[in-house]
């Protein structure tokens, strides 16, 4: 029903009635709300798209990688092949440093072993000959003595982890018993090391004495490395980079067999 009214210059006009005002109101609220919803797809399907363009991309990036390790793999193992075994290329007959493969790129991160006393500001590049490191597999307890921030009960333990016993002049060493009281608990390996990072597992080793001040094990003497107690790890301020046994030991060697 419509009603009749005059306005304010006499000129008859039309008003709605209050139902037909209630439609109105209910169908804007109605539209508000539906036009809310659509927003909210919008940006939901819009920040869902801008993930997995991410992903896409992580995926591609991790792929190009992986072709920059295995091409690495196969352009050294030419470069090896052209020597007899137990001879390291010199480092300035091969590519080890911002090497193209693809769209990708790798650097073959080395150790200059012959100058620790130096605070490297910048990393060395180039082979390293794991053959001149010491097997933790095979190295006696005598031998393990030999290296940096050793005790006797750290190289016996070492022993006993990939399950020999100590003879000699070195006893000692934790077994079976202590691994169980740790928190959490774990048994004796009994088992040859697979990697050099397995050292943490063994009682009595910790991160200062495998790593040293070299954490990140990029062979720099980085800021943090050179700061005393200010951040970890902690370090003697003296300038010169402490590498721990990491750079020392190896599992990847083995002994030559005579026939």
């Amino acid at each position: 029903m419509q009603m009749m009214s005059f306005n304010s210059m006499g000129i008859l006009s039309r008003s709605k009635s209050p139902k037909r005002l209630r439609n109105i109101g209910s169908i804007l609220i109605i539209v508000l709300w539906v036009t809310a919803g659509l927003v909210g797809l919008a940006l939901y399907f819009s920040h869902r798209v801008k993930m997995e363009i991410r992903a896409a991309d992580a995926r591609v990036a991790s792929l190009q990688a992986e072709q920059a390790i295995e091409g690495a793999i196969r352009y050294l193992k030419e470069i090896l092949a052209e020597y007899e075994p137990g001879e390291i290329p010199d480092v300035s007959t091969y590519l080890c440093e911002n090497v193209p493969v693809a769209e990708a790129r790798f650097w073959i991160l080395g150790r200059d072993t012959n100058s620790w006393q130096i605070g490297f500001t910048r990393p060395v590049f180039g082979l390293v000959d794991e053959a001149s490191k010491l097997n933790l597999n095979t190295a006696s307890a005598e031998m393990l003595m030999m290296l940096p921030h050793m005790t006797s009960d750290l190289a016996a333990s070492i022993v006993k982890w990939r399950g020999e016993s100590t003879s000699g002049t070195i006893v000692g060493g934790v077994d079976d018993m202590t691994y169980s009281q740790l928190n959490p608990p774990y048994r004796l390996k009994s088992a040859p090391f697979e990697t050099v990072e397995e050292l943490r597992m063994v009682y009595g080793i910790n991160m200062e004495i495998l790593f040293g001040e070299d954490w990140n094990c990029n062979g720099i003497l980085d800021p943090n490395e050179n700061d005393g107690e200010v951040w970890l790890p902690s370090d003697n301020r003296d300038g010169k980079l402490d590498p721990g046994l990491w750079e020392y030991v190896t599992v990847f060697t083995s002994r030559a067999k005579l026939w």
